[in-house]
């Protein structure tokens, strides 16, 4: 066995431990649930009446209580024990779920997702924050970069198993499995045995609300989930209206090409360094914007699909470890509360940018238009690159 090989395979063993295999567990169980769930909740409001405006705002309700819990929830995390708080969280998010099942109006609806964001503000933190206690610092991008792939198989394969039951079994009963689901993943993380917290008296202060060294990496997290999740929410409806059949396998091929990629990624890597990496795949995401627009046929949607798998599957990673790494290890989830509220900001205000860009004009000058923020973040990589080089501890010509 060559010393190169020997190298691989201890850095696999740094990342593959007990925790971590659950945390990924976790992590799939839970998006698999809500992809689930977000497939059928547009279904079943329209089926109770709900406008078109309307349906769109639940679909994003939940970002409006998890921006605003963020800064708190990441003093709380920050002190109390993560695994607890994960495990309570998912279990908020159940219940919503279940809530769901028995909701006969919008209204009822709309709470109930508001109550899944208060569930989805603490889980998101507290699980990023486990996740960087479960693997050494100098794996912890490719540590995310795997965790990530188990997201975006269950965000391929959950939105179709959701509508499937649905038509199958009916609405309710869809919702009361998906909340089983969350809460067998409940369960699970509360066998990690790695967790943190401190002794004393929590107290709350303004000024760790957030991890302002984590600021240039939040705003690249903005910037990238605001451009990838307009093609999350558009590429369906533009793909239909373009009459290209089985659309839907666009997030299966992403799901199954980001998977085959992530290796050639860390390939990458460990030659140019990470920071070279970064704009690299920032260019791919914005790419994939460019291809989408002008897509006519399920081999260039395909084609979109595969350098959005290695733009979006490559810069998400090494952005969220540039914003773990920002802070001491004490202070990882006021780092991942920043990372969350960047996140969720952009998953917020992505798709209502395009959405009105679509009605001024096309779903074709929606996608172009969306390269801009692709183009701002690759702009700040080089304008702060100072600043992230000594994020990651590397070289300043690492970009």
């Amino acid at each position: 066995m060559t010393t190169e090989r020997i190298r691989e395979n201890l850095a696999y063993r740094n990342i593959v431990s007990r925790d971590y295999v659950l945390l990924c567990s976790v992590n799939f169980l839970m998006i698999l649930a809500q992809r689930m769930t977000n497939s059928v909740l547009s279904v079943y409001a329209d089926s109770l009446g709900a406008s078109g405006t309307l349906t769109g705002l639940l679909s994003s309700a939940f970002t409006i209580t998890s921006i605003l819990l963020a800064p708190l929830a990441g003093q709380i995390v920050n002190h109390f024990s993560k695994k607890k708080i994960s495990a309570v969280s998912i279990c908020i998010i159940a219940i919503a779920t279940f809530g769901f099942s028995v909701s006969e109006h919008f209204e009822i609806l709309f709470a109930f997702r508001l109550l899944q964001g208060i569930g989805l503000a603490f889980t998101g933190i507290s699980c990023l924050t486990l996740l960087s206690l479960s693997a050494e610092e100098e794996q912890l991008a490719k540590a995310i970069a795997y965790y990530t792939i188990c997201t975006s198989i269950a965000q391929a394969i959950g939105p179709q198993l959701g509508l499937m039951l649905g038509d199958t079994i009916g609405y309710r009963e869809s919702f009361r499995i998906e909340a089983m689901i969350l809460f067998v993943s409940s369960l699970l993380i509360g066998m990690i045995k790695n967790d943190e917290y401190k002794e004393g008296k929590f107290r709350c202060s303004f000024h760790r609300l957030f991890a302002k060294e984590a600021a240039v990496p939040a705003v690249l997290i903005m910037l990238v989930m605001s451009a990838n999740f307009t093609i999350t929410s558009f590429v369906t409806l533009f793909g239909r209206q373009m009459n290209v059949e089985n659309i839907g396998i666009y997030f299966m091929a992403n799901a199954l090409i980001l998977t085959l990629v992530r290796p050639i990624a860390d390939r990458i890597s460990e030659r140019i360094g990470t920071l070279r990496l970064l704009p690299v795949s920032l260019l791919c995401l914005g790419l994939s914007l460019v291809l989408i627009a002008f897509s006519t046929h399920i081999g260039t949607f395909l084609l979109a699909s595969a350098v959005n798998a290695f733009g979006y599957g490559t810069s998400l990673p090494i952005i969220e470890a540039l914003c773990l790494k920002s802070v001491t290890r004490n202070r990882r989830a006021l780092a991942s509360a920043t990372n969350s509220i960047g996140s969720n900001l952009g998953i917020l205000l992505g798709p209502i940018v395009a959405g009105a860009v679509r009605d001024i004009s096309d779903y074709r000058t929606m996608f172009i238009t969306m390269t801009l923020p692709v183009v701002v973040s690759i702009v700040t990589v080089y304008k702060f690159k100072n600043r992230l080089t000594e994020i990651n501890k590397e070289e300043s010509n690492g970009i």
